[in-house]
């Protein structure tokens, strides 16, 4: 997504709830080093903050998290969900405007009312993720 070679190595942190689930993570240590190509892989406790330029996908009792500093061309990533969230924000307000209109919501068939309603919940679940994406995005130069 933020345009990061795939065979570019990189330090990945596995961070457990439990003290007990790192003597767990063996195989999936090994597995980051084989198949995901990351440089060195890191096991620890959760609840230490990451540092700067770290990105993180954050689970209920396991978190990954990948040192993606002076990885990305922030610049250019910023303007690619600049351009995806202007096109998603016009589309979103399509979506609504059909749907605010009582002309159409009343004429059409409830199958294209259903689909329309179904484009606007897919539009804004996009902008939510887009936005949470550019507030990530922030993370890194702070």
């Amino acid at each position: 997504e933020m345009g990061l070679s795939a065979r570019q190595p990189v330090v990945v942190r596995i961070e457990v709830a439990e003290a007990v689930q790192l003597t767990q993570l063996g195989a999936a240590v090994q597995s980051l080093r084989d198949l995901g190509g990351a440089e060195r892989v890191e096991t620890e406790r959760a609840g230490a903050p990451l540092p700067r330029g770290w990105a993180q996908a954050p689970g209920e009792t396991l978190s990954l998290a990948v040192d993606l500093a002076g990885k990305i061309d922030i610049d250019a990533q910023r303007q690619r969900l600049q351009r995806e969230l202007a096109k998603n924000t016009a589309e979103l307000g399509r979506a609504r405007g059909k749907l605010a209109n009582a002309g159409f919501v009343d004429r059409a068939p409830a199958a294209v009312v259903e689909q329309e309603r179904t484009r606007l919940a897919e539009f804004e679940r996009k902008d939510h993720e887009l936005n949470a994406s550019v507030q990530r995005l922030a993370a890194f130069e702070a």
